[in-house]
C-alpha cells in the first residue's frame, strides 16, 4: 500500500462547488484540493459556510488536502505587494480552518542572483514561514522554471518557518529538466507532489498530457517516493484537455496501481 494519499484539483473541472465535491468522490479520489483565490474564498466562506463545506466533503469519506493560491503577480514584485501579503496570510489561515497542513503556491520564478528582487522575495518568504509556523500550514512552493540547487538554497536559508516544496515532475519535464533527479535532490523538503504529466514537443515546447503519456517516468518517481517514505498528499492535477475529469479518474486509477506494485 502506498503511504501517500491521493487527493484530486476540482477547480478545473469548472463545476459547481458540490457536484465537483461529488464527482471527486466518484473516480476514487480519498482527497480535494480547492483554490483559495478562485474556489473557496475568505469573502465568499465565513466560520460557518466553512464548517458546512468540511462536513460535506467529510460525508463523502474525502479530506481537505493541500489547497492552492494563485497569484497574478511574482511573490517579488512590489506592485500591491501589502495586499498580495494579506491575501497570502488569510489563505494560510482559511487552509488551517480547513483542517489542511500545506498551502501550495506558485510564487513566480525564484531570480537567479541576489539582489533586490531576490531580497524582497526571501523577505516575503520568510515572513509567510514565520505566519504559517504559528498556525501549524506550510507554504509549499511550486517551481516555475527554478532549478533544484536554487529551490533547495531557499528552503535551507529559511530558519523563521518552514517552506516545502510542492514538486510538480510535469513542471521539470516541460523546462528540460529530469523530475527523478530533482526528486531526489529535494526529497527533504518534498511536502505535497502533483501527479501531473508533460512533454516536450519537436520545438522544445512543453506541454501538459495525460499522465501515463507524457515523459515523466512515473515507476521511478514513485519508487523514489516509496524509498522517501512520503506520507503527505498527492494530487491529480490536470489543467488541459477536454475531459479533465475521466483524465482524473485515469491518473487516479494509475497512480494507485502502479503504487501497489512496490
Amino acid at each position: 500500500m502506498p503511504r501517500f494519499r491521493i487527493a484530486v484539483a476540482v477547480a478545473p473541472f469548472q463545476l459547481p462547488l458540490k457536484e465537483a465535491v461529488n464527482a471527486a468522490a466518484q473516480i476514487g479520489a480519498q482527497g480535494i484540493q480547492f483554490d483559495l483565490r478562485r474556489e473557496v474564498t475568505v469573502q465568499q466562506f465565513g466560520v460557518t459556510a466553512l464548517k458546512q463545506l468540511v462536513h460535506y466533503v467529510e460525508e463523502r469519506n474525502l479530506r481537505i488536502a493541500a489547497p492552492t493560491f494563485t497569484l497574478e503577480h511574482p511573490l517579488y514584485d512590489r506592485t500591491l505587494i501589502d495586499v498580495r501579503m494579506q491575501a497570502l496570510f488569510e489563505a494560510m489561515e482559511l487552509a488551517a480552518k480547513l483542517k489542511s497542513r500545506q498551502l501550495t503556491l506558485r510564487a513566480g520564478r525564484i531570480p537567479d542572483e541576489a539582489g533586490t528582487e531576490r531580497d524582497q522575495m526571501m523577505e516575503a518568504l520568510r515572513d509567510l514561514a514565520r505566519h504559517g509556523n504559528h498556525l501549524g500550514v506550510v507554504l509549499c512552493l511550486t517551481p516555475s522554471e527554478d532549478a533544484p540547487a536554487t529551490l533547495l538554497e531557499i528552503c535551507e536559508s529559511i530558519t523563521e518557518g518552514v517552506v516545502g516544496i510542492d514538486f510538480d515532475p510535469a513542471g521539470f519535464v516541460m523546462t528540460r529538466r529530469d523530475p527523478v533527479a530533482a526528486l531526489r535532490d529535494l526529497h527533504a523538503h518534498v511536502q505535497h507532489v502533483q501527479f501531473r504529466d508533460g512533454r516536450r514537443d519537436v520545438d522544445g515546447i512543453g506541454v501538459e498530457v495525460p499522465l501515463g503519456r507524457g515523459q515523466v517516468k512515473w515507476d521511478e518517481c514513485l519508487a523514489l517516493l516509496d524509498e522517501m517514505r512520503f506520507d503527505q498528499w498527492g494530487t491529480v492535477r490536470r489543467t488541459m484537455g477536454d475531459d479533465r475529469l475521466y483524465d482524473s479518474q485515469r491518473a487516479i486509477q494509475a497512480i494507485r496501481r502502479a503504487a501497489m506494485q512496490l
